[in-house]
C-alpha cells in the first residue's frame, strides 16, 4: 500500500504444492508445459504501479523473508527471455540464471530460470521479528 491506501504493487508466489492450474479445465492443463520442479518459493510475476521507484524490490525483500521462514532454500522467477527489463530487474536483485526452455503456454517462447538463494538474507530470528511487526 501506498500513503494513500492505494495498491502500490503485488507479487504472486508459490510453493511445490502449485498454482492456478488445478483448478484449470483439462484441455488448458495439456497445453501448458510447467518448468521443472523445485523447492524454491516461485515468483509468478510482480506488478507495480510506478516503476523504478523501490516497490519490486520490497516485495522481492518480503518474498525472502517468507522463503525463509517456510524452510524454502531459495526464491525463483521464470522469466520469458524476451522480458529484458524483467531480467535486468532479478539480476539487479542477485538472481542468477539456471535453465532455459520452453516452459508455460506454447506461445510464451523461451524461458528464463532465474534462481537466488535465501541464504544471503537476515537470520531466521530477526526475520521472524520483522515478519511479526509488519503481519507478513
Amino acid at each position: 500500500m501506498d500513503d494513500t491506501g492505494g495498491v502500490a504493487g503485488v507479487i504472486g508466489l508459490r510453493d511445490a504444492q502449485g498454482g492456478f492450474l488445478a483448478a484449470t479445465p483439462l484441455g488448458a492443463r495439456i497445453a501448458f508445459r510447467a518448468a521443472p520442479s523445485t523447492a524454491d518459493l516461485v515468483v509468478d510475476g510482480i506488478v507495480v504501479r510506478d516503476a523504478r521507484q523501490g516497490i519490486g524490490g520490497a516485495l522481492l525483500n518480503q518474498a525472502l523473508v517468507r522463503a525463509t521462514l517456510a524452510g524454502h532454500p531459495g526464491l525463483r522467477a521464470e522469466v520469458r527471455v524476451q522480458n529484458s527489463g524483467a531480467m535486468e530487474f532479478y539480476r539487479a536483485m542477485g538472481f542468477a540464471a539456471v535453465a532455459q526452455g520452453r516452459f508455460g503456454w506454447p506461445w510464451t517462447g523461451q524461458v528464463t530460470i532465474l534462481r537466488r538463494a535465501v541464504d544471503n538474507v537476515p537470520e531466521a530470528g530477526s526475520m521472524a521479528r520483522y515478519a511479526a511487526a509488519t503481519g507478513i
